[in-house]
């Protein structure tokens, strides 16, 4: 490991040269990129490497990664879908934790499996996570390490083990089988043709997942899960000294394995044709369509100062043409949905520029023609100064935003930048080497150097075409030929240079006459200052360290569009999105946008159910355009005609096609039903669109914000209080207030009562059942009720997973969930949903059932109880140093008069069995019961 010392040295060296470069070109970009000095990197005697950092943000907490540099591309064919299925088996049982061990001591000490614990396979890598582990004992160290180890090469690979997970990946397949997977799998054949890419798809065969004998999993693991190729990867907030101490005499007993062949890097064949692929299936719900331009990947030995200077030029590259593909989606007659750009790796040995759209109904050859003409446009013309010059200030301003926030970013930061190292030799320089590196660097990069990159980019070799598509479109997808044809004749259009329109008149124009803070408050219950303005508007402010560039906003009034009549519903519900799209003032979004470049700063109106209001962010030094765009909003709405076109025209094409997803269907029906099928929770379709009008759009948006009066404004963050105090009173203190009376309006929308079965089929490609099961019922909504909810939803969630997944194989996850209101009327839901084999649907759905009543006649085990107390104490005390718990606490506070952070600890450490089986039977014993079940037709 290099010296503070040397690194420092170096970082002097190159920047040195930047500020030489100047003059002339004295740097060396082949020089390698320096490591920062605050992760300790070591290599063990058996191959095994590692990344130790300390870091202090969550407190007392870290997070422990083992990576595998295998995955699926390293399965021989007899074991297609056995690296996924070995990445299974590390929680069945290992040397030091058989059985359920490894899961039953994490729960114990509030590590929550899935939240907490969990795994992935891809391609070309695995890897294990035990994320903010409490770090309160030393033994909870010693034994996070010692899970890493086993999962390293003591995996227990038991028969019956093996056996029994069979199911569960069995269902992981089930679940994952969709149309876009389908799309996937197809354009891989051709993106990776002649490749062992083409055919692996990490889930694998469901002949082999069923039939393969023991030792071909067994087998895989033994020949690939070795030190040589891994690497422990912790980052907490612990000595590192001490850690690395305890990873050396851990870790250094695994001996080193013999015979080893190397790791193979698997190519992908070029070719110098266009190849060209569609796929139609019925399922799908947008047609896409997609380019690639491949390329080899940077050899690993060569990630230099030069190619991390190239990386900067990409990025503004790609979000320049990003920027353009924005805006087009905004015109009146969009050529597509959405489109998006980006230059990165398919494969180890393989990138690419890709060029993505989602089509408008019937029109897919006019989506690929306009990304292939923006595309072209830059080869012809290349970009503008002005566009560069907001994308150098947006990069600038995100990298100070890192700057100023490097001594309270999270542990899984740093995380994911040495798995990158440690599997593609990403350079790690740390933000210190970035800063300074970028402040030199960036306002040198010429027009000239961004606009040569699409003629590396652009080839005439290695092209691919694809487009997928439902069955109702397939009249209007081209021939792989005809896609071909397209291609060529964009590519020799001579096509007109964009031009970039830029306003210059600031964003408010008349500052207005601010009011004043009438009354200042001490709230110390949660520690807030409350200003009360002359207008009537109401303002909580609560100061914190937790990050050094980040304010938060919220705001809210009672009514929303609950207030709406039935039939202006679609529009309301539509209403907040409009006024975004259209801007404010005398400002479109576009010009909004290009306005803010450089500036962290992010305001949106918002109309609920019950409640209207405000959500934004912004760094400090961006504070006063937030509350004018605060202002804006309220004072000088603009409701666009072109804007409002173009956002439906695409709703339309994404709502074409929704009814051909059983996922969607599915969705839409338990929203409807839940809702007792009211006339205002009919589900957004292609003929309720229709009724969305902007007339009335305009008119429900002004009445909501016509009256400041009765809002609440929440601002926590890095907060200057005199400077916020006289920007509330100038953009706030001069708001309207009307002296308006009104609260929400009951509109009657009710779960159904008693029990209520609804079984229905539905098309479907890969048969599954989709379950899903509601409990309903009147109860008072308070802290300690909400605690008992928790207590009960996590117990479930464990009961669920050892018998329904692990005891039964019948799904990948039950998810259980639950939703607590008290507007319009105090109630608890309780939630479970899950898909599955259908012949196994029927059993499956009777022990979510029983669980259920296995709460409410018996209680929780003890053992379940208390690890549901460590989790939520253990959650507690991260989300304390989070500015958006502060801000949903206080909302909690002022919305709904609940306290939700004085008593929380205490009450729940007297939970105990018997008062959350009393709880439990209090609430649902005469609950409200609806079930859906969606089955192939």
């Amino acid at each position: 490991m290099k010296s503070l010392k040397s690194i420092t040295s170096l970082l002097f060296f190159v920047l040195t040269g930047f500020l030489l470069f100047a003059q002339q070109p004295s740097i060396d970009w082949n020089s390698l990129v320096p490591i920062d000095n605050k992760v300790v990197i070591g290599k063990l005697d058996n191959g095994m490497r590692y990344y130790i950092r300390s870091n202090s943000e969550p407190k007392e907490r870290a997070e422990f990664y083992i990576v595998h540099n295998v995955g699926a591309i390293l399965e021989d064919d007899d074991q297609d879908g056995l690296a996924h299925f070995t990445e299974h088996m590390a929680f069945n049982g290992t040397k030091n934790f058989p059985g359920k061990g490894i899961l039953n001591y994490l729960e114990s000490i509030g590590v929550k499996f899935g939240h907490n614990v969990n795994a992935f396979t891809g391609q070309d890598v695995t890897a294990y996570n035990l994320s903010n582990v409490p770090l309160f004992r030393e033994s909870i160290i010693d034994s996070a390490l010692l899970i890493l180890h086993d999962w390293s090469s003591y995996i227990a690979f038991e028969d019956n083990e093996i056996d029994a997970e069979r199911g569960v990946i069995r269902e992981e397949w089930r679940t994952r089988r969709t149309a876009d997977w389908r799309a996937s799998q197809e354009k891989n054949k051709i993106l990776f043709q002649g490749s062992k890419y083409a055919k692996r798809d990490v889930i694998g065969s469901i002949d082999v997942i069923n039939n393969h004998k023991y030792e071909t999993l067994r087998r895989f693991y033994r020949d690939w899960y070795r030190p040589d190729l891994q690497a422990l990867i912790i980052v907490g907030d612990f000595d590192a000294k001490m850690m690395e101490s305890k990873v050396k005499e851990l870790f250094s007993q695994i001996p080193s394995r013999e015979k080893q062949d190397p790791r193979p890097d698997f190519e992908v064949p070029e070719h110098k044709e266009i190849l060209a692929g569609t796929f139609i299936d019925p399922e799908i719900t947008r047609t896409m369509v997609e380019v690639y331009y491949k390329h080899p990947a940077t050899p690993q030995n060569e990630k230099n100062l030069g190619y991390y200077k190239k990386n900067i030029v990409q990025s503004l590259f790609s979000q320049m043409l990003n920027n353009r593909f924005n805006e087009l989606t905004q015109q009146e007659n969009p050529p597509f949905v959405a489109a998006f750009s980006y230059n990165g790796n398919l494969t180890r040995t393989l990138e690419s520029y890709v060029l993505l759209a989602i089509a408008r109904e019937n029109e897919p050859v006019k989506a690929l023609e306009n990304i292939l003409k923006e595309s072209f446009r830059l080869d012809q013309h290349g970009f503008t100064q002005t566009e560069l010059d907001r994308a150098k200030a947006d990069y600038m301003r995100n990298i100070d935003k890192k700057y100023k926030e490097k001594d309270k970013e999270k542990n899984d930061k740093y995380v994911w930048e040495y798995f990158a190292h440690f599997t593609e030799n990403e350079p790690i320089p740390g933000i210190e080497f970035e800063y300074m590196f970028s402040q030199t660097l960036v306002p040198a990069i010429s027009l000239q150097e961004v606009n040569e990159l699409i003629k590396e980019l652009i080839t005439d070799d290695n092209i691919v075409l694809f487009i997928s598509a439902s069955d109702k479109e397939k009249e209007n997808v081209p021939t792989k030929e005809e896609l071909v044809s397209i291609y060529n004749k964009i590519k020799a259009t001579p096509l007109d240079p964009y031009v970039d329109n830029v306003k210059s008149e600031p964003l408010v124009s008349v500052v207005p006459k601010a009011g004043k803070v009438v009354k200042e408050t001490r709230n110390d219950i949660l520690k807030v200052t409350e200003w009360q303005l002359e207008n009537g508007v109401k303002v909580i402010v609560k100061p914190t360290d937790f990050k050094e560039d980040e304010i938060l906003l919220s705001a809210f009034s009672p009514g929303g569009f609950s207030l709406v009549d039935d039939k202006d519903v679609p529009s309301a519900q539509m209403t907040s999105t409009i006024a975004v799209m259209s801007g404010v003032g005398n400002h479109s979004r576009i010009e909004l946008e290009k306005m803010l470049a450089g500036k962290i700063v992010n305001v949106s109106p918002y109309i609920g159910e019950n409640e209207e209001g405000f959500n934004g962010n912004c760094s400090p030094n961006d504070l006063e355009e937030m509350l004018q765009l605060t202002h804006l909003y309220f004072t000088s709405p603009r409701f666009d005609e072109s804007a409002f076109n173009a956002y439906m025209s695409r709703m339309q094409a994404i709502l074409q096609n929704a009814g051909n997803s059983p996922n969607m269907v599915f969705r839409d029906s338990i929203s409807y039903i839940s809702m007792n099928r009211h006339f205002r929770k009919r589900p957004m379709n292609i003929n309720l669109l229709k009724e969305v009008d902007l007339g009335k759009i305009e008119t429900i948006y002004r009445n909501r914000f016509a009256d400041a009066g009765d809002f609440t404004f929440v601002f926590v963050g890095n907060i200057n209080m005199d400077a916020l105090k006289s920007l509330v009173e100038t953009y706030l203190g001069s708001l309207p207030n009307i002296k308006r009376k009104e609260s929400w309006k009951d509109n009657n929308i009710r779960f159904p009562k008693g029990t209520n079965k609804y079984p229905f089929t539905f098309p479907m490609q890969v048969p599954k059942s989709s379950c899903f099961v509601s409990y309903q019922a009147p109860v008072t909504y308070n802290l300690e009720n909400r605690i008992y909810a928790d207590a009960i939803e996590h117990v479930l969630d464990l009961r669920y997973t050892e018998t329904i997944r692990e005891g039964e194989g019948g799904t990948y996850g039950v998810q259980t969930w639950y939703s607590f209101a008290k507007v319009p009327i105090n109630q608890l839901t309780m939630t479970m949903y899950f898909d599955t084999d259908p012949d196994k649907a029927v059993r499956l759905v009777e022990i979510i059932h029983d669980e259920y009543g296995k709460i409410l006649n018996e209680g929780p085990t003890e053992v379940d109880l208390n690890k549901a107390k460590e989790y939520f104490l253990k959650d507690r005390q991260e989300n304390l140093r989070e500015n958006r718990f502060w801000s949903s606490a206080i909302k909690e506070y002022y919305n709904n008069g609940i306290d939700i952070v004085s008593n929380y600890e205490t009450l729940v450490k007297k939970l105990n069995v018997k008062e959350v089986q009393k709880a439990a039977k209090s609430f649902f014993k005469d609950a409200n019961m609806l079930e859906i079940v969606m089955s192939p037709q």
